[in-house]
């Protein structure tokens, strides 16, 4: 037992390391305390390699592996721990771990070089997610939804994805349904969110334009209630203004109290006027209902006494004056005004005086009743005749009628008082005609006696005879009073006549022998123009019809001989006439065609299936076919005119329809136009009155009584709301010159700033400032097309000089990192030099993060070659076979995951195979030769 405790002590203590590794692997256990210290002593102290090796595979225990990798003194061993950590960790040896060794193991280490292959490689959904926490690369989260196809790890990206492009990005890689609608329901919430500001303030900017609208409004009731409105609406909007800037918050808060303010100091005569007109108007009320309380007494009053004037029911006389005295005293001592005061006190002292009355009232209601049934035992005139007769009674009728009413005092019954009026109303009916015939004949005879006058100042006595007659037979039948106004114009009319009657013979025959010596010399020498005969023949005729009668001796000799020479005159017309009669039997036989036209127009016309504008010009055609058809005789051509205008009537009447149809529709659209006035939002007014418009177009004409003044009156309002129209425009042209003015303003001294110092700094706060602009520019209410243009055009100019600096300094960099790279060939990059610490951040935390284990030459090689063909870079021809094996190895890569390559992700790959040496040169020259020139 002993020697075989000195044979085990002398194997771990040999000096060849070989014996040490046997005794190592076989004589020493770990199960035993002693043995287990004395093999970690020669891990921690054996100056073999392979010896700390042997120990370390023999416990093959992670945390030991993790303990050697971060403390062991010897470089080359906690290389090879930390290989074998990654290896464990990654599930490429056959220790394995738990999830929560795992997470604790993240959690202890500060920095770890091999996180994204871990990312990569790893499978559970919690340990994926810690590592993409711990890496903080926002950038990998497309590579890593794409890799990782699990619902908690992918809900976890969307959750943590901000912007839309990156959702976007995400959503097209999505596969999993839920996924999907996750990220389309955040996109949706963000495009909201992103849209809230601008609606907000959108909103805001109403409001406060209707609130500043309300200093127009004149009716102070409807400010009031308009105001309340909104400001109830302004509290519920202010609930979202943390989505605004507070520059923008302020801006809103300080205008809406503003607002108010001016509201305040504008209406506050009106808001005193206000108080008062509700004080007056509580009196109004009380005088109303005062006035209905005081005529229901009296109504009551009066109907007491009518029951007793009419039914004989018994009052207390001293009781009812009592009431009513009382009645009085309340009258006057109430809020009424003085005339209404006196008013019901007057009535209440009527109903008083019919107190004192009631015998005498209850003999007016007998004598009443009696005048009633004698007047409606008399038929009413029917003509002028029974008119003189009878209207000298009905007119005594009503005013003994007038005495009873009086002798009443108003209390007659309502059916007495009915009865009366049916009986005044039908002679009112009967007399009005009669009396408007009877005005007109009075005016007649006063023309007529004009007349008569007139042809006696002329010296035409003849026809004054038969004027006379029908003089004396109108006036006949006037009233007496108007008989008497024109009393004395008769009376000498008659003495006149009596005097011509006795000189009518002495003049009429030396006129009519006169007379017939130029119808002679009318038949010795006739006119040329057969029409200029007969009118001439026409003429004496009526000129010796006026004479009157001649001597009793000669009268019929005169006569005679007249008649003779008037045939012998008129003799050359017939044969004129017999041609004419021709032409006119033409003219009638054009006229029966087209009548037989309009007879089939007329049966052919669909009144529910017609186009009025051709039905319009069908008539209008007929019409003026029968204007140009000629003459015929008077007789025929009143009865084809009738005929005429009878086929033409149902068809007339229809269009008369059509048209009181339209004006119907357009007096509708007027009433429609006329509310559009009232509208507030002038735009919403415009389109409104536009659409009337074309809607007044097809209805069609309304007839030519009708179409102008619709027209008119659709046309007033039209321009009425034009004007509105117009007025808004000249006042929103105005705003956007003001506010165009000061953003161009804005914009220059943005373009100032950029043109002192166009450094990147200062570009990115001169887009931000743009951007912000742009946003106001476009809650504008008024379009500034200016404005947005310049921005634009600053945006671009200044996106594409940043693009340019960015583009100098990426050159830059790349030219640092090269720099560094060759510098620290074969030895640690140094973190403290002017090219490093010229480096961004991100790029500090890289390179000051690349692993110091060494590389295989054959693994830089290839991973150079990959980068070229990525690069589309040419590689050295003795390269070219290897160059295709990568090639086709990429493309199958692609094709099978749909992966693409980041240039800059596989160059810190490429970094991260191990510490540069003086063998990688070459490949740090291709390297730089890519990134440099590219």
């Amino acid at each position: 037992m002993i020697f075989s405790r000195f044979r085990n002590k002398s194997t771990w203590q040999s000096k060849d390391s070989n014996t040490r590794i046997s005794a190592v692997n076989n004589d020493l256990d770990i199960s035993n305390v002693e043995q287990k210290d004395i093999l970690l002593s020669l891990l921690a102290k054996d100056p073999n390699e392979l010896v700390r090796r042997a120990v370390l595979i023999k416990f093959n225990d992670f945390s030991l592996w993790q303990q050697t990798s971060e403390n062991n003194d010897d470089i080359n061993v906690r290389d090879y721990a930390r290989k074998e950590v990654v290896a464990i960790i990654l599930n490429q040896r056959s220790l394995k771990l738990s999830k929560d060794e795992k997470l604790a193991y993240l959690n202890d280490q500060p920095t770890l070089a091999f996180l994204e292959t871990w990312l990569k490689e790893e499978s559970d959904p919690q340990i994926v997610i810690a590592i993409y926490q711990k890496l903080a690369k926002p950038q990998l989260a497309l590579t890593v939804f794409k890799h990782h196809n699990h619902i908690e790890i992918q809900q976890y990206l969307v959750e943590q994805a901000t912007s839309i492009d990156n959702l976007e990005k995400l959503l097209k890689k999505s596969t999993i349904a839920e996924i999907t609608e996750s990220i389309k329901a955040k996109i949706i919430t963000i495009k909201i969110e992103q849209e809230k500001p601008i609606k907000i303030a959108k909103r805001a900017q109403l409001i406060l334009a209707k609130l500043l609208a309300l200093k127009d409004v004149s009716d102070y009731q409807t400010v009031l209630e308009k105001q309340a409105s909104l400001t109830k609406e302004w509290g519920d909007l202010t609930t979202d203004f943390t989505c605004l800037e507070e520059s923008q918050q302020l801006t809103f808060t300080t205008k809406y109290q503003d607002i108010n303010d001016q509201l305040e100091k504008i209406f506050a005569v009106k808001a005193e006027l206000f108080a008062q007109q509700k004080i007056a108007d509580a009196l109004e009320k009380e005088k109303q209902l005062l006035t209905k309380q005081f005529a229901e007494h009296i109504q009551k009053y009066e109907q007491s006494l009518s029951d007793a004037i009419f039914n004989s029911i018994q009052i207390d006389e001293d009781e009812f004056i009592q009431q009513l005295t009382q009645l009085q005293a309340t009258i006057d001592t109430s809020v009424l005004a003085a005339k209404e005061k006196h008013t019901f006190i007057k009535q209440v002292e009527v109903i008083k005086n019919k107190l004192s009355k009631l015998p005498e009232i209850a003999e007016s209601l007998t004598q009443a009743t009696h005048l009633i049934s004698k007047m409606s035992q008399h038929a009413v005139p029917e003509n002028l005749t029974q008119l003189r007769e009878q209207e000298a009674s009905y007119q005594a009728w009503l005013e003994n009628w007038q005495l009873i009413s009086e002798k009443s005092n108003g209390s007659l019954p309502d059916s007495i008082v009915q009865s009366y009026q049916v009986i005044v109303n039908q002679w009112d009916i009967a007399l009005k005609p009669l009396h408007q015939q009877q005005k007109q004949n009075f005016h007649q005879v006063q023309r007529k006696l004009n007349d008569f006058n007139r042809l006696i100042s002329q010296g035409k006595f003849n026809p004054c005879f038969g004027l006379f007659k029908k003089i004396k037979s109108s006036y006949e039948l006037l009233s007496g009073q108007q008989q008497h106004r024109l009393e004395r114009e008769f009376t000498a009319a008659q003495e006149k006549i009596n005097e011509l009657s006795d000189w009518e013979h002495y003049v009429s025959t030396p006129k009519k022998q006169a007379l017939l010596e130029q119808i002679n010399l009318l038949v010795n020498v006739p006119l040329d123009n057969p029409i200029e005969q007969a009118s001439k023949v026409k003429a004496f005729r009526q000129q010796w019809n006026a004479l009157g009668h001649a001597e009793d001796d000669v009268e019929q000799e005169l006569n005679d001989k007249f008649n003779h020479a008037c045939e012998q005159a008129f003799a050359p017309c017939r044969l004129f006439y017999a041609e004419q009669d021709k032409i006119r039997a033409n003219h009638l036989t054009n006229r029966l065609t087209i009548l037989e036209e309009v007879a089939t127009f007329t049966a052919n016309f669909d009144e529910e299936n017609v186009n009025w504008k051709s039905i319009d010009a069908k008539i209008n055609q007929l019409k003026q076919k029968w204007r140009d058809a000629g003459e015929v005789d008077r007789e025929k051509y009143k009865t084809l005119n009738e005929e005429f205008n009878t086929l033409l009537k149902p068809i007339k009447l229809a269009i008369h329809q059509h048209h009181l149809n339209n004006k119907d529709e357009k007096l509708s659209l007027i009433k429609q136009a006329e509310k559009v006035l009232a509208e507030e939002n002038i735009q919403v007014a415009v389109d409104h009155v536009k659409k009337l418009q074309t809607k007044w177009r097809d209805i069609g004409y309304s007839g030519p009584k009708d179409e102008n003044k619709l027209w008119q009156q659709f046309r007033t309002i039209n321009d009425q709301v034009f004007a509105r129209r117009n007025e808004a425009q000249n006042k929103e042209k105005e705003q956007a010159i003001q506010m165009s003015n000061a953003f161009m303003q804005s914009l220059v001294e943005i373009e100032q700033k950029v043109s002192t110092d166009n450094s990147s700094k200062i570009l990115k706060a001169c887009l931000s400032d743009l951007k912000q602009l742009k946003d106001k520019v476009a809650q504008q209410a008024v379009p500034l097309k200016a404005v947005q243009q310049k921005i634009e055009t600053l945006q671009v100019s200044f996106q594409k000089t940043l693009t340019q600096l960015k583009q100098q300094e990426r050159v830059i960099n790349w030219q640092r990192v090269f720099s560094i790279l060759t510098e620290s060939i074969d030895s640690p990059i140094a973190t403290d030099s002017k090219d490093f610490n010229a480096l961004p951040m991100s790029w500090q935390k890289k390179l000051a993060n690349l692993t110091s284990e060494s590389c295989d030459p054959n693994d830089r090689l290839a991973k150079t070659i990959a980068l070229e063909i990525m690069a589309k870079v040419e590689s050295p021809d003795e390269d070219k076979q290897q160059r295709l094996a990568i090639q086709v190895e990429l493309m199958q890569s692609h094709m099978s995951s749909g992966e693409t390559f980041n240039l800059e992700e596989q160059f810190f790959e490429w970094l991260n195979l191990g510490q540069l040496s003086s063998e990688d040169k070459p490949l740090l020259a291709r390297v730089h030769k890519i990134f440099i020139e590219t």
